[in-house]
């Protein structure tokens, strides 16, 4: 953001320095360059896109609720005392407490920790309240609450600047936003990457801050504070102890409730034009003389092969229609393009998602993800065949989340087959979808294939047709009782 002698004049600006001597003026000084920050930029940049471009559709992962075995109570004091007493580590911020990687961590917040990877820390905020209704900020004396937690957004706002922060290589992963059931009461946490590391040195600090700064200047990252990058959270050498570098070599800025995602329309945009032979399907769109996404994705103005949602109502009727609820179970997504299908899976209360699809395709589709809100999900590149083995893909905190699990096999069977370990893995149900060109005769010998192979009985059949491709048989295979 701009000084206030760019506003006010240099002149005018001067006489009014000595006024900062005194609390009042001070205090309004700040309020006063917020209120510019949120007139010139935040309200164009952010709120109005926020509410204008807000897509209710938007395939975004549910928030988790667990049980926690903290105490029933409004105050963090008395959380940390707990802690303390228990012999857990933790740091503490002016707005959030945070519990690294250790033993026992289980016995204190309670069993959902193992939900997460062996590396994962707990990012708690002080401001406790109900769920995602309450702010990121637990006061700040020198301006109005309001206006921050106006500017910062809501939980998931934060949320939203963290991903873009780990998308743009600024930030440690984010795994999950969840809510901890405390009582009557509920606490915000994050569960993100512990990132080991040691203080980074001036040139890694001058490196770090200068792709800072380019990703601010393009327009998709911003700063929710008028100082913007000149704020001392953001000074010489170590961002007033908010960047760590890694033992891998690379620096993360781990207060990450500084940035804000401005347009993920155009973020995701971006990745789209760099992808493009990757995730374009086919011929250009006779009108725009576009090519086509493959997968439709929500909130982006691109054309698309397949409609997401009419695709998901289909596959969501199968399963309706014989009880089967999605809510805290392990997906399989086999060929998942750009990982649609998961982040509806997600969006009602799938526990985690996991993918599989080309190299190529893998690694933008996950950014894709993370821009749109979803992080339980973890897609992997490789090239599959009827041989591959998936499950040393899978990482060790969902290896026993398989049993039960919902397996999606939506127009894959003529590039790679019917893969042969899906006999060896507890899923409960499949969902098949074939492809245009299948007959009668074909549909007959896919599922006649599949039963024989995978131990399994068609329970639903349908057809499909969405977007611009012609009908397609769908079935619901349900395990039998092994």
């Amino acid at each position: 953001m701009r000084s206030l002698s760019h506003y006010t004049g240099e002149r005018v600006y001067r006489a009014l320095q000595p006024l900062k001597r005194y609390a009042w003026a001070r205090r309004s000084y700040g309020n006063l360059r917020y209120v510019v920050h949120v007139c010139t930029d935040c309200i164009p940049h952010i709120f109005l896109k926020r509410l204008v471009k807000y897509d209710g559709s938007l395939a975004r992962q549910a928030v988790l609720t667990y049980k926690t075995t903290l105490p029933e109570s409004a105050s963090a004091d008395n959380f940390l005392r707990l802690l303390s007493e228990k012999g857990i580590e933790y740091h503490q911020g002016r707005h959030t407490f945070y519990l690294p990687p250790q033993e026992g961590l289980e016995k204190v917040l309670g069993a959902f920790v193992a939900n997460y990877p062996a590396d994962a820390g707990f990012k708690i905020l002080k401001n406790i309240g109900s769920g995602e209704h309450h702010s990121y900020l637990n006061g700040d004396p020198s301006i109005h609450p309001w206006m921050r937690r106006v500017l910062i957004g809501s939980p998931q706002d934060v949320f939203d600047g963290a991903c873009l922060a780990e998308i743009l290589d600024l930030g440690p992963r984010v795994y999950d936003l969840v809510t901890l059931q405390n009582g009557a009461l509920s606490l915000t946490c994050y569960v993100v990457e512990h990132v080991k590391g040691h203080e980074p040195s001036i040139d890694d600090y001058a490196g770090f801050m200068e792709r800072l700064k380019s990703h601010v200047d393009k327009g998709i990252l911003g700063i929710s504070v008028p100082e913007g990058l000149e704020r001392p959270d953001f000074a010489p050498p170590h961002c007033n102890g908010n960047l760590i570098k890694g033992d891998d070599g690379k620096c993360y800025y781990i207060d990450f409730q500084l940035f804000i995602l401005k347009d993920r329309s155009k973020a995701i945009d971006s990745i789209l034009e760099r992808e493009v032979e990757h995730f374009h399907f086919g011929h250009p769109h006779f009108l725009t003389r576009k090519r086509f996404l493959y997968q439709e994705i929500p909130g982006v103005n691109q054309s698309a092969k397949r409609d997401t949602r009419k695709r998901w109502s289909a596959v969501r009727a199968l399963l309706d229609a014989q009880g089967v609820r999605l809510k805290d179970r392990l997906l399989l997504d086999i060929c998942c393009n750009t990982g649609m299908m998961l982040a509806c899976g997600l969006s009602e209360g799938a526990f985690w998602g996991l993918g599989w699809d080309l190299p190529e395709v893998a690694s933008p589709a996950s950014r894709i993800q993370r821009m749109l809100g979803n992080s339980r999900l973890h897609i992997t590149g490789c090239k599959l065949s009827e041989d591959y083995i998936l499950t040393k893909d899978i990482p060790s905190h969902l290896q026993s989340r398989l049993d039960g699990s919902v397996v999606f096999y939506l127009a894959a069977s003529q590039h790679i087959g019917f893969l042969r370990e899906l006999a060896n893995i507890p899923w409960q149900m499949l969902v098949y979808e074939g492809h245009q060109s299948d007959d009668a005769t074909t549909v007959a010998k896919s599922l006649e294939r599949m039963k024989r192979e995978w131990q399994c009985d068609m329970v639903a059949r349908r057809t499909i047709r969405d977007g611009y491709c012609g009908e397609r048989p769908l079935a619901l295979m349900i395990r039998r009782n092994r």
